[in-house]
């Protein structure tokens, strides 16, 4: 947490100090309320009195006042402006702790997003996106509460504790040997739930992570699991999980009220013990006045006792809150203090015209070879069709050229100009990737559109939908360009996404485009003719277009077979099915594909 409050705003750091010295006034102020209820109890005990009497708030604060009912006005009027301090104190420290708190998880909000959009795929693919995501949400949540946790009530329990004690010293030392007997009793009792329940704390913040997990992965897999028919074994699965956790927190939150309830016990025989050995004691013995002092002794006395036991509560509770947040922090930092493995590059070197070659490269992720020893050229112009099993490496490479990964060995050279060295605005502007599951967000399909390319005008807009033929049937809704997608556009059907999706690669002029099965949602014609707009209107620009069905790729100027990470077979449509058995597996299965053969 130190470093937490290391990487704090200046202006949250002097609020602290103010808030700190606020919540200190406020316990003060709140730690004289005993001495001010017995003297109360005295005065009012003594209101009969016409005589003069010397009133004494703490220690060595004294004053003489005409009579008890003079003494009962002006007690009653410091004890008011003691409370309005201490009230107002309380609403100031605690209006600045929630200030600080969200102000400063909103920057780390920030911190977060700033450098996960630093990332590349292999750190986006180490954290997971809901782990990323209960990180924005879950771990920062508990970082704010412990922070406003820490600058207040972690304060305001060890000073009631210790300055509970102290006050009760000038009260009456006899009395308060009881107080210093009940507070190691105290303390092991919180000492003892501490240690049992820390641990607990820790494994429920793991199984809140599990069922993190679990739940995102249910839901993006909803569909697989209902056609597999796995409900059952994915609820129970569910389940499983939830009643853990569930099972968990149901256990520290009753180890808590134990420890509580065993505390408030302890106390209570304490003011039981005390009034009895005073009573056993004093029986009969004192006068008036005698009298009337005890009596408001063991008022502020019990008052104390409460105060201490308040403070004891405090701080454990507390700490249990703390050390999620100290969790919660780690867990953050993991993600501020991870650099990407691909920095950003700013370069006099950039993409000119797309012209790709890939010299003897491989790649490995976490030390398995993913490809192996691939090279070829693909030149401005001209179509690149990649096919092969799942698995084989296809997209490896577009995410490669992407720069979402380095190469292991080997180089690729884009313009003649190794890849690693190339200018990052140049590679993101001049390069365009279609993704098989088209990244369309809930806003307009204009805004879609301009997500890609926000300098795109009119003219290019109405041009890239209509290569990608989206244009017409965007055209039929009512708002037309301003008909606003829902969530992971569900109210689009399967090929209007992916046609959208093409008209984004498109709308940025890309010097490279590359498509990563397209058209798998397409019907034939509407395949043939879009990618009969992108040869005609793109003919200048370097194509990459990764497919299953061979009926997308035959046409390329050059086609890649994957297998098992290494090259197959490279050649064209027709070279491949004379050479490559693999490809004419491929191609025998998609009879639809090879009747022109």
């Amino acid at each position: 947490m130190i470093r937490i409050f290391k990487i704090m705003r200046p202006k949250f750091k002097i609020l602290a100090f103010v808030t700190i010295i606020l919540t200190m006034l406020q316990v003060a102020c709140f730690l004289l309320s005993p001495n001010f209820y017995g003297t109360i109890v005295s005065l009012i005990a003594n209101s009969n009195s016409s005589s003069s009497i010397t009133i004494q708030i703490i220690g060595n604060i004294k004053f003489n006042v005409a009579s008890p009912l003079e003494g009962l006005k002006w007690v009653a009027i410091i004890f008011l402006i003691v409370i309005l301090i201490g009230t107002f104190s309380s609403l100031g420290a605690a209006y600045l702790a929630n200030y600080i708190g969200l102000g400063h998880s909103r920057d780390l909000r920030n911190k977060l997003w700033d450098n996960i959009l630093s990332f590349s795929k292999k750190e986006i693919d180490k954290f997971t996106h809901s782990n990323l995501i209960t990180r924005f949400t879950t771990d920062i949540a508990r970082v704010r509460f412990a922070v406003t946790n820490m600058l207040r009530m972690l304060i305001i329990g060890p000073i009631n504790m210790i300055f509970g004690i102290t006050l009760s010293l000038f009260i009456n030392i006899n009395l308060s040997l009881i107080l210093v007997a009940l507070i190691p009793v105290l303390v092991i009792v919180m000492g003892i739930t501490s240690w049992k329940l820390l641990p607990r704390f820790k494994k429920e913040i793991e199984l809140a992570e599990k069922l993190n997990l679990e739940t995102s992965e249910s839901i993006l897999g909803i569909r697989v699991i209902k056609s597999f028919n796995l409900e059952n074994i994915q609820d129970a699965k569910f389940m499983n999980v939830n009643n853990g956790f569930a099972n968990m927190v149901r256990g520290n939150y009753y180890g808590i009220n134990i420890a509580f309830s065993l505390i408030f016990l302890f106390a209570n025989l304490a003011i039981a013990f005390l009034l009895g050995i005073i009573g056993l004691k004093y029986k009969g013995t004192l006068d008036k006045q005698a009298h009337t002092e005890m009596i408001r002794n063991i008022n502020i006395f019990i008052n104390y006792i409460f105060v201490v036991v308040q403070g004891i509560m405090t701080t454990t509770f507390i700490s249990f809150n703390i050390a999620r947040g100290v969790r919660s922090s780690k867990k953050l930092f993991e993600v501020l203090d991870t650099k990407t493995s691909i920095p950003f590059v700013t370069s006099d070197k950039k993409i000119v015209k797309g012209n790709i070659v890939f010299k003897d490269v491989t790649f490995a992720y976490e030390d398995k070879n993913i490809i192996e020893h691939i090279s070829f050229e693909i030149k401005p112009g001209e179509t690149l069709g990649i096919i092969g099993p799942t698995g084989s490496g296809k997209s490896t490479i577009t995410n490669l050229i992407n720069r979402d990964y380095l190469t292991k060995h080997g180089q690729i050279l884009i313009d003649g100009n190794d890849i690693s060295e190339l200018d990052t605005i140049s590679l993101v502007t001049n390069i365009s990737y279609v993704y098989q599951v088209p990244a369309l967000i809930n806003a307009s399909i204009k805004e879609n559109l301009l997500f890609a390319n926000a300098n795109a005008t009119e003219e290019d807009i109405e041009r890239a939908t209509k290569a990608a033929c989206a244009y017409d049937f965007i055209n039929k809704f009512p708002q037309k360009f301003d008909y606003v997608l829902e969530p992971k556009a569900t109210n689009l059907s399967g090929g209007q996404k992916q046609r959208l999706s093409v008209a984004q690669g498109l709308i940025k002029h890309p010097k490279i485009l590359m498509l990563d099965d397209f058209t798998s949602a397409l019907d034939a014609k509407t395949e043939a003719k879009v990618k009969a707009n992108i040869n005609e209107q793109f003919k200048d620009t370097t194509k990459i277009i990764i497919s299953q069905k061979i009926s997308a790729i035959k046409d390329a100027t050059k086609i890649l077979v994957m297998h098992h990470g290494k090259l197959d077979g490279y050649g064209t449509h027709e070279q491949l099915l004379k050479t490559n058995k693999l490809y004419k597996e491929i191609a025998d299965v998609q009879q639809e594909s090879v009747g022109g053969k």
